[in-house]
């Protein structure tokens, strides 16, 4: 049996499609406690609430009240594209890890004061993978291939397994099957 003080307390920031398909993945560790949502939609909120986590976890409008809550370990972030950012860097500057749906920024210049507030706050921060996506995977395959194909031929791209995708291998050369 765990203790508290072994579980991650998570905050979620985002309950709608995307962030209840991650939070239904964090409920399966015993080591994941999630003890606080937020949406901007008190009804898709409430609905999450319910379904996953009977009822239990603190409801918030305002991500900021997640982030500002000093029980809160770890922040999910599975809110609107132009939000990560922020939401991002103000959870590491309260000293929460992230862990953030894609894309992580919509500017070099996000993504770069990201990085920066990350290490300057010693804080975890992991953007969720997306070149498993099948759309996405011969895109990634044939720009990596005319790129890297400037160096040396490529055989094969090889993207990292993740739990919600198996091993994805991108043969490429002439007949590219």
């Amino acid at each position: 049996m765990l203790g508290a003080n072994d579980r991650v307390r998570l905050g979620v920031i985002g309950t709608g499609n995307r962030g209840c398909q991650v939070m239904e993945f964090f409920l399966q560790h015993a080591d994941c406690e999630i003890t606080a949502i937020c949406d901007v939609s008190r009804s898709t909120m409430d609905a999450a609430n319910q379904k996953l986590l009977g009822g239990k976890a603190a409801a918030y409008t305002d991500f900021r009240q997640i982030i500002d809550k000093p029980d809160i370990d770890a922040v999910l972030i599975a809110t609107p594209d132009h939000w990560h950012a922020l939401q991002t860097v103000m959870a590491c500057r309260a000293g929460k890890d992230v862990y953030c749906e894609k894309p992580l920024a919509k500017t070099l210049y996000e993504g770069r004061k990201m990085v920066e507030v990350a290490r300057e706050t010693g804080r975890v921060v992991q953007k969720a993978f997306a070149g498993a996506q099948p759309m996405t995977v011969p895109f990634c395959c044939e720009s990596c291939s005319q790129v890297v194909s400037l160096l040396r031929p490529v055989r094969q791209i090889r993207f990292p397994a993740t739990s919600v995708a198996t091993m994805l291998d991108c043969q490429l050369g002439p007949d590219r099957t």
